[in-house]
């Protein structure tokens, strides 16, 4: 083994045997979570960001992207529809999203203890922060649910292992901003690295002088990844955007006056979304269309034009309480719960024993990163420059939005790579019988567990977990796990009784436990016991019609249920023709002569005695 103080680089152990050790150890921890993850109803059927990411994909495979400028990062959704484009049915891609983010989160571990190997010129350091990294719970539960952030973080730490490994500058610089320009179109959070890209690629390679001319090559792909990105705009929508149009209106939401700063708090319920329609997105137009007057088609510019404004007058009105909600953002970003995004990381930890008993979190990592960086700092160690560099510019661009853990986890690597210090920083502190020097030691620890794990301000809210429970009972019922889409449905309904998605859900879970005759409906009581829900759900559309009017019938009211079924049968759309048909019901015959046709039919399916 080198020794930490070793002056050649050269003697970076980058080819060290100690991989051994941190490659199997993330894969046996990745393959058991893997295993139950599948088997839970996300597992096979992801929700809201995850399942757009899916649905986008298809429309690239498929050459069916509609003609607008693009809303999010496309790069992801381009990566999974290459497996489609192979013959990969979409039924069976959640679990080959799942496979490459575990794939992505092995090359982002590799590359996180390669750099610590190297920067600390030390075996052990690599196999710290590279088992810190790969068997860290919250960055394998994140990589196995189809987001874009786990190949965005594999793409930036070979950036920065690329900047600092290859010897010659210039090749350096271009290969190592090639990879970072693909971070940022995997997710534009990367996009403020890329600003800086030059800096960033002298303080990897650790040279305290002006920036060198090869420096800047780091800026050649990262522009051309941006005209690349408006060029597929252009040749969609005849309009040149070099980035995704989302961030006007996510800014707003996350620094107007009463943001929560943690995670974005949806001003507008919306139910029944299609899997390519982003909620935010219709949130902003529908915010737009109320604030404005104007109706769509909207145009991009001024509708962002419009929440830029309203950003910048937000700010300016309440300066002193935007500086305030930076404070709270700071103490969330640093502090060890992992903020709701889709979905809340405290509550599935709690129903998954392998993330339960994992004792690895950002607490931990933070106070051992203040550790290994308080060692760097009185030694001076240049190595570690650009390292700080990348996490400071990050932060603060995720500052500018929400520090939700998703957003936040690229940073946790860092901190891996700054914790593997701590083999040094405890014995080197202590025996060096300095007493002041200790004492700041000390005291760093101190404050940094102190922020990390207090608990002020509302930061453990649990009242995420609702969405928890609901996003599960929607996968659940979208399987066809009637049974189980009934108990998460009831949970949320606990919770919040009058919610509407949940209601849904219940209902017609139930009434397909019914029509089956499965035993498991008797643990939800009988018709009577959802009269109250049953007035509570919205009856809008076919299917609501159709189901509303067979809990009608076993109610006793057999007038309203066949005037229900009726308006079911009449509908045109797709979705009330496929259920009725499923019932059994003659959907060609006119709506009044659907009444003895249903009749029959639910002295079949239902039964004719109320």
């Amino acid at each position: 083994m080198t020794s930490p103080d070793s002056p050649n680089p050269t003697n970076t152990p980058d080819n060290s045997r100690w991989l051994r050790w941190v490659i199997p150890a993330t894969l046996a921890f990745g393959v058991f979570y893997l295993i139950s993850y599948f088997a839970t109803p996300l597992g096979l059927a992801p929700q809201l960001d995850a399942k757009e990411n899916l649905a986008i994909a298809e429309q690239i495979a498929l050459g069916d992207l509609p003609g607008e400028p693009m809303y999010r990062a496309m790069f992801y959704p381009w990566v999974l529809s290459l497996f489609m484009r192979i013959g990969v049915a979409m039924e069976w891609m959640p679990v080959v999203a799942s496979l490459l983010g575990f794939l992505c989160h092995l090359a982002a571990t590799v590359f996180a203890a390669l750099l610590a190997a190297r920067l600390w010129r030390s075996e052990t350091a690599g196999l710290i922060a590279g088992l810190l990294y790969g068997i860290n719970p919250v960055a394998v539960y994140f990589a196995v649910i189809p987001f874009d952030i786990t190949l965005a973080i594999a793409l930036f730490l070979g950036a920065l292992w690329t900047f600092t490994a290859v010897s010659h500058p210039a090749r350096a610089a271009l290969a190592g901003g090639s990879l970072l320009a693909l971070a940022v179109l995997a997710r534009p959070h990367f996009l403020t690295l890329a600003v800086v890209a030059p800096v960033l690629f002298w303080g990897m390679r650790g040279e305290w002088k002006p920036l060198r001319p090869a420096a800047f090559a780091a800026w050649i792909p990262c522009v051309a990844a941006l005209l690349l990105f408006g060029t597929i705009n252009r040749s969609l929508s005849d309009e040149f955007r070099v980035l995704p149009w989302q961030g006007a209106y996510n800014l707003y939401a996350a620094n107007k006056s009463g943001a929560d700063g943690r995670f974005h708090v949806q001003s507008v319920f919306l139910t029944e979304i299609d899997p390519h329609e982003n909620p935010t997105r219709l949130e902003s137009e529908l915010l737009y269309a109320q604030e404005t007057g104007r109706e769509p088609p909207f145009s991009v510019d001024e509708m962002n034009d419009h929440w830029r404004a309203a950003t910048v007058r937000s700010v300016r009105e309440d300066f002193s309480g935007w500086l305030a909600l930076k404070l709270r953002k700071t103490y969330y970003l640093l502090n060890n719960w992992e903020q709701y995004n889709n979905l809340t990381y405290a509550y599935h930890e709690r129903e998954n024993l392998l993330l339960r008993i994992n004792p690895i979190g950002w607490g931990l990592l933070l106070m051992g990163a203040a550790a290994g960086g308080f060692i760097a700092l009185i030694r001076r160690d240049k190595r570690f420059l650009g390292l700080l560099i990348a996490g400071i510019v990050y932060a603060g661009g995720v500052g500018l939005f929400i520090v939700s853990a998703r957003f936040r986890l690229p940073l946790a690597p860092l901190l891996c790579i700054f914790a593997a210090g701590t083999v040094y920083a405890l014995p080197a502190i202590f025996r060096s019988g300095n007493t002041r020097r200790i004492a700041a030691f000390v005291a760093v620890l101190v404050l940094t567990g102190a922020v990390a794990f207090s608990r002020f301000l509302d930061v453990a809210d649990t009242s995420t977990f609702v969405q928890d429970e609901s996003l599960i009972a929607n996968a659940a019922a979208e399987l066809g796990h009637d049974a189980q889409a009934c108990r998460y449905a009831t949970r949320v309904l606990e919770r919040r009784p009058d919610r509407p998605d949940a209601l849904r859900i219940l209902l017609v879970s139930y009434l397909n436990l019914r029509l089956v005759d499965d035993p498991a409906w008797e643990e939800f009581g009988d018709w009577d016991a959802h009269r109250d829900r049953l007035e509570k759900v919205p009856v809008n559309d076919a299917v609501m019609r159709f189901v509303a009017g067979c809990y009608r019938w076993r109610l006793g009211e057999t007038e309203e249920a066949v005037r229900l079924w009726q308006e079911a049968a009449a509908d045109e759309s797709g979705s009330a023709q496929a259920i009725l048909v499923l019932a059994g019901i003659d959907t060609t015959r006119s709506p009044d002569a659907v009444h003895p046709v249903i009749r029959e039919q639910l002295e079949r399916v239902i039964g004719t005695d109320p």
